[in-house]
């Protein structure tokens, strides 16, 4: 049987080096005396609750755990190439650029469209 001294340092080096160690139960509830429910339950959900936040704290930090990383984004040149590549084969049909080439199409035909140096379809 370890003295009151040594659980206390034992509980300190703990606290330093990031153990968990289980807080000591108050002694009006270490006997099983615990005849009434209410107590019985409210002593188990606040045994489960610091379950929970020793749980909480003693996964990876969000920023390193890679699934739920809030810096990731998604590969959105990758997926634009892809789309480009499949519509161009035909594999894909992305209406709203239809839309924009049949518009294209019209202006040059109606002769409204500019192929100057500073136009937006200048290297098309």
């Amino acid at each position: 049987m370890s003295g009151r001294y040594a659980e206390r340092m034992r509980r300190l080096s703990g606290r330093i080096f990031g153990d968990y160690t289980r807080p000591p139960v108050p002694k009006q509830i270490q006997k099983p005396r615990m005849h009434c429910r209410k107590e019985r339950d409210a002593f188990q959900s606040y045994h489960y609750r610091n379950e929970l936040v020793v749980q909480r704290l003693s996964a990876l930090p969000m920023d390193l755990d890679p699934q739920r990383n809030h810096l990731y984004y998604p590969p959105h040149p990758q997926h634009y190439r892809l789309i480009n590549t499949l519509r161009e084969l035909g594999l894909f049909r992305d209406e709203h650029l239809d839309f924009k080439d049949e518009i294209r199409r019209q202006k040059t035909l109606r002769g409204k469209r500019v192929f100057g140096k500073y136009s937006k379809d200048y290297n098309k």
